[in-house]
C-alpha cells in the first residue's frame, strides 16, 4: 500500500512538473510583468523533476524484477504515449497574451468594399469614377488593329532613336566636363521654304553651334565628301546606298543659318557625323576643322578636346536666346513629322531616312 501510495505522489509530482514545463512562455517581455521569479521556480521544479524521473527509473527496475515483464512493458508504453501527447499539446498551443494587452491585428481592407471618406447611403446609389482618360490620352491608344499598327515604330525607327539617345548621353557628359553655358535640344525641325530639316542632336555652346547627325548602322561604310551616296555593306552581305551624311548635315546648318538670320560667313558651326559601335568605316573623309566623323564610343572624349580648343564665340544671352526660338520646333505634332518624312521620301527616296 505505501509504494502505491508513493507511486501516485511520484506521478503527481511528474505531472506538475510537465504541465510547468510545457507552458508557453510570453514571447513579448516588453508587456509581461516581471518574469525572473517564474523563470527560476520553473528552473527548480525541471531540476526536481529530474531527480524524480531518476527515482521513477529506480522504482522500474524493482517493479520489473518483483512484476511480470508484460505488465512492465505496457506501463512504458503508456508513458511514451503520455510523453508524446504532451509534445503534441505543446506544439499546437498558441500563444499566450497578457490579460492586460490586447492583441493588435493588421488591419486589412476589403477589395470588395469601395474605401470611400464619404459616406453614402444606400438609396441612391455611388457615382462611378469618371475614366482617367482625355480624348488626347485616348487617341494614342486606338482600339481597331489597323491603327494599332500604325502607331508601332519600325526597326530602323527603333535603331535610329538609340543612335540619338546615345548621343545625346555623350553631349550631356562633354558639356559637364568644359563647365561653360550651352543648351542641347534634340529632333529641331528647323523651318525652311518647303518644309522642315531635321537635326538629330543640337548643341548650342559659347564656342560654337555644334549640329549632329547620328548614323546608327551596322556594318561596313564607304563613301567621300562630295559623292550624294554612299555605300553601305551590311553583316549578312547585302549592299545598299545611304545619303551622304556630309551634305545631309551641311543643309541643316545651312537652314540653321537662315532661320536664326546669321551670316554664313561668321556663322561658326561645327558638322558631326557619328556612327554606331557597329558601323565599319573605311574609306571616309578625313576630319577637317568644321566637319569630322566619329565613332559614338570616341565622341565624349573628342567633343571634350574640340571645345578645349575653341574660344568663347557667342555669349550666354544668344545661347539662350536661340534657345527660346528653335525650341518649339522639338513639339511638332505627329500629323506634321508624318507629312516631313513623306515630302523627303518623296524628294530623295527612301533611302534618305535611313539612319
Amino acid at each position: 500500500m505505501g509504494t502505491i501510495l508513493g507511486i501516485a505522489i511520484v506521478i503527481a509530482f511528474i505531472f506538475a512538473a510537465i504541465d510547468g514545463a510545457t507552458k508557453p512562455r510570453r514571447r513579448r517581455r516588453r508587456h509581461s510583468r516581471s518574469n525572473d521569479d517564474g523563470d527560476g521556480c520553473l528552473g527548480c521544479l525541471a531540476v526536481f523533476a529530474i531527480f524524480i524521473c531518476i527515482w521513477i527509473g529506480l522504482l522500474i527496475l524493482n517493479f520489473i524484477k518483483d512484476h511480470s515483464t508484460a505488465f512492465a512493458i505496457g506501463g512504458i508504453i503508456l508513458v511514451l504515449i503520455i510523453i508524446v501527447a504532451v509534445i503534441v499539446f505543446k506544439t499546437t498551443q498558441t500563444e499566450e497574451f497578457p490579460e492586460d494587452v490586447e492583441p493588435t491585428y493588421p488591419k486589412i481592407s476589403d477589395p470588395k468594399r469601395p474605401q470611400n471618406k464619404q459616406h453614402v447611403s444606400s438609396s441612391q446609389p455611388a457615382k462611378q469614377d469618371p475614366i482617367p482618360f482625355t480624348k488626347e490620352q485616348l487617341s494614342v491608344h486606338p482600339a481597331t488593329y489597323e491603327d494599332v499598327v500604325g502607331t508601332i515604330p519600325t526597326a530602323a525607327e527603333m535603331v535610329g532613336k538609340l543612335g540619338e539617345d546615345a548621343v545625346s548621353r555623350a553631349v550631356w557628359a562633354a558639356c559637364q566636363f568644359d563647365k561653360r553655358h550651352y543648351k542641347i535640344l534634340r529632333n529641331v525641325y528647323v523651318p525652311t521654304i518647303d518644309g522642315y530639316s531635321e537635326i538629330d542632336v543640337l548643341l548650342l555652346h559659347e564656342t560654337g553651334i555644334y549640329v549632329f547627325e547620328s548614323k546608327n548602322l551596322s556594318g561596313s561604310v564607304y563613301g567621300d565628301e562630295k559623292h550624294p551616296q554612299w555605300q553601305r555593306y551590311k553583316t549578312n552581305g547585302e549592299k545598299g546606298p545611304i545619303p551622304n551624311p556630309i551634305l545631309q548635315n551641311k543643309r541643316h546648318i545651312d537652314c540653321l543659318c537662315v532661320f536664326l538670320n546669321q551670316n554664313k560667313y561668321q556663322f561658326r558651326a561645327f558638322s558631326m557625323i557619328i556612327f554606331g559601335n557597329k558601323s565599319k568605316l573605311k574609306y571616309i573623309p578625313e576630319n577637317k576643322s568644321l566637319t569630322s566623323i566619329h565613332e559614338i564610343c570616341n565622341l565624349e572624349i573628342e567633343l571634350v578636346k574640340k571645345m578645349q580648343a575653341e574660344q568663347i564665340f557667342y555669349s550666354a544671352e544668344t545661347i539662350d536666346d536661340w534657345c527660346r526660338m528653335l525650341l518649339p520646333y522639338t513639339q511638332l505634332s505627329e500629323e506634321e513629322k508624318r507629312a516631313h518624312i513623306e515630302r523627303i521620301t518623296k524628294k530623295f527616296g527612301k533611302n534618305q531616312l535611313i539612319r
